[in-house]
């Protein structure tokens, strides 16, 4: 049995260079059309489902994309980004500027380091992961193949993608996301053993 799931990373939001976790920032026009994009050169035809974040910058694209393809939408609030607690929705430079010693070890090791108030990558990669061997069982208990979409963050596609690949999560920077990039999972299960495998990372147009 085998679940593929691709992970559609929003486009372009308002407000900027932000600490933008759970800030609820809408999708810019570029944004939209980033999305919009990066969906028309997949095969449509194959998602059985669509999954995603409670965000508008996610939620608002994937309620127009659910409706076009005429399947069901699950908003699933463990596939939100990071809350960045008291640093969500202020500027970078900014935070830079005002708390440089705890932003520096924040960007050096985030797991050690997480923002005031803030949810740890511990914390993020659990709920995520939680939501992932979910969608696994489901599909394991229907007995055959699925293909779903989830609308998603940065934070999250990093935290998935470094779980399967073992980066711990001072390397997660390293991993480049485009706005609205495709990276497909995926899951299975073989002779009662489950695996996990990343396919391949495909990066949005311009």
């Amino acid at each position: 049995m085998l679940l593929t799931i691709d992970l559609l990373r929003h486009g372009e939001a308002e407000g900027g260079a932000i600490y933008r976790g759970v800030t609820d920032s809408a999708l810019t026009s570029k944004g939209l059309q980033q999305m919009k994009a990066s969906v028309a050169q997949s095969n449509q035809k194959q998602w059985d489902a669509i999954y995603c974040s409670p965000l508008q910058r996610c939620e608002h694209f994937s309620q127009t994309l659910s409706q076009q393809l005429s399947i069901p939408l699950t908003v699933d609030e463990r596939l939100q980004e990071i809350d960045f607690g008291a640093w969500d929705g202020l500027g970078i430079e900014q935070v830079m500027e005002q708390y440089p010693e705890r932003s520096e070890a924040f960007w050096n090791d985030p797991q050690q380091n997480p923002p005031p108030q803030g949810e740890s990558t511990d914390q993020l990669q659990a709920r995520v992961f939680q939501c992932l061997e979910q969608l696994l069982q489901q599909a394991i208990s229907g007995g055959q193949d699925q293909h779903l979409l989830l609308v998603t963050h940065g934070g999250v596609i990093r935290s998935v993608v470094a779980g399967i690949l073992e980066i711990q999560p001072k390397r997660w920077s390293a991993l480049s996301l485009d706005h609205a990039s495709m990276t497909r999972i995926q899951l299975g299960e073989f002779e009662g053993q489950c695996w996990r495998n990343v396919c391949f990372v495909n990066r949005a147009p311009a």
